[in-house]
């Protein structure tokens, strides 16, 4: 399991694989995904 820390400082755990885990209090994987358009996972 791996933090990462998107561009607004919004820590959230990386499982592999481009999947994240979201808090239920935390931004909505649209919101994410847009975040993190310019990260890959590999």
């Amino acid at each position: 399991m791996t933090n990462f820390t998107l561009n607004d400082n919004t820590t959230i755990p990386v499982t592999g694989f481009g999947v994240f885990m979201v808090p239920n209090n935390g931004p909505t994987e649209e919101a994410v995904g847009k975040k993190c358009r310019h990260y890959s996972m590999t």
